[in-house]
């Protein structure tokens, strides 16, 4: 991964990993799917992204590459409270990747192709119901955890949507067939 000097370095945080910024570089290897990438440069990108790593470690080792319910808490609460205002594109598109957070954010600096766009909104789908927990209180823990969560059906609506606005034909019978 090649990054010129100084101009594209503007608003990145946290540092660079071998010649990269650092969470452009983990947002890269989440993207092309290899956990395991992303959790080296995490390990190796200092003290400062201790807890990415954690989390990365996390996602990583589970079957479906997707964190717990608490961790995805975890990262959903840091995204509210300081990521969200961050001016490192990268930074907030891995944290709301991993936490399925913000689903209202389109990544415009970091999703500049169809298929970036479609992995991270897929990436951000949630299929567990939180009316399934019997206990009452777990439950409304969850449900309000998951308020601003992404479904297919809503990612089918915005992603039309955003076909009218644009003007482009996209070939929706094919997309239809990805999303059923």
């Amino acid at each position: 991964m090649f990054f010129s000097p100084a101009s594209t370095l503007a608003g990145l945080e946290d540092g660079v990993y071998e010649g990269a910024p650092v969470w452009a570089a983990l947002y890269h290897c989440l993207r092309c799917g290899d956990r395991a990438a992303a959790a080296a440069v995490a390990a190796n990108a200092g003290p400062g992204l201790a807890e990415a790593h954690k989390l990365i470690n996390e996602a990583a080792a589970s079957p479906d590459g997707k964190l717990g319910p608490h961790s995805e808490n975890v990262v959903r609460l840091a995204y509210r409270r300081s990521v969200r205002a961050t001016t490192d594109p990268y930074k907030r598109a891995v944290y709301c990747v991993l936490g399925a957070c913000d689903p209202q954010d389109e990544h415009g600096e970091v999703a500049t192709s169809l298929d970036d766009y479609l992995w991270i909104k897929l990436s951000q789908i949630r299929c567990d119901d939180p009316g399934l927990d019997s206990s009452s209180a777990s439950a409304s823990a969850s449900a309000h955890a998951h308020a601003d969560a992404l479904t297919l059906p809503q990612l089918q609506v915005r992603a039309k949507k955003a076909n009218k606005a644009s003007g482009t034909c996209l070939n929706w019978n094919a997309l239809h067939f990805f999303f059923s």
